[in-house]
């Protein structure tokens, strides 16, 4: 989870956003959540669902497993209420072998 610390702590270096670690919505808890602070105004609000292996588990087949998995799980998050009304949504799905990124995709 160092991957997804590190990005939490870049992030939070930036005062247009509020950032929150697994925010909690109905349908589960996003891994990284950058939401409005005011009185900022971002063109885009990111959310992220991050996905790791072990560098010795990470075949081709196993990060599309994690990409599938991270996917589906993206799309259960943005049916929830709470991000319904979030306007210029963007969605990433980033796949983590050791600390580097094989895989990253918009959903």
């Amino acid at each position: 989870m160092t991957s997804g610390i590190a990005i939490f702590a870049y992030a939070n270096m930036s005062s247009r956003y509020q950032v929150k670690l697994e925010y909690e919505v109905s349908e589960g808890y996003i891994d990284l959540t950058l939401l409005k602070r005011d009185p900022w105004h971002p063109d885009h609000y990111p959310i992220f669902e991050l996905k790791y292996l072990k560098r010795s588990m990470s075949s081709e087949e196993e990060i599309e497993r994690m990409t599938i998995d991270g996917t589906l799980r993206m799309k259960r998050y943005i049916s929830s209420p709470e991000l319904s009304t979030i306007p210029n949504l963007k969605k990433w799905v980033l796949v983590f072998s050791g600390d580097q990124c094989v895989r990253k995709v918009e959903v």
